[in-house]
């Protein structure tokens, strides 16, 4: 239920020359108003702290201005530094990875060499000591 004023709250009578002096005195004028528009405040004297928001935009804030609980569900798009960053540290990741598997493939072709050269050690150690073997043969029949 709403509470309604009495008319004299909104409504007066013929006023008095001292009340008329009083509604006067405390009234704003149009021209007031328009003086007051060209006057400066201390405040705006700074502009790097000063955010005009035209009252066509402040309808639109009104409604996206939320708690602190339900901001904090929302997705925010990534800053500039925060997208470098990420771009940073795929380009670390990256590297790194790549330079496992070069080292993962060199460690292969190493091991591969090493078996390759310990099998023909082995063969040519059977080849002389079948040279061997068939020279003490032929020398001792």
């Amino acid at each position: 239920m709403i509470a309604r004023r009495l008319d004299a709250y909104y409504l007066t009578d013929l006023a008095s020359a001292q009340k008329k002096e009083q509604f006067e005195s405390t009234a704003v004028s149009g021209e007031e108003i328009m003086k007051g528009l060209k006057d400066t405040w201390p405040g705006n004297e700074l502009p790097w702290r000063v955010k005009t928001i035209p009252p066509t935009r402040l309808k639109r804030l009104s409604k996206t201005f939320q708690t602190a609980n339900e901001a904090s569900n929302i997705w925010k798009p990534n800053g500039k530094k925060r997208r470098v960053a990420i771009r940073n540290e795929a380009a670390v990741k990256k590297a790194t990875e790549l330079s496992a598997r070069r080292s993962q493939a060199e460690e292969k072709t190493e091991k591969e060499k090493r078996t390759r050269r310990s099998m023909e050690k082995k063969v040519k150690k059977r080849q002389r000591d079948k040279l061997k073997a068939v020279f003490t043969s032929a020398e001792l029949g």
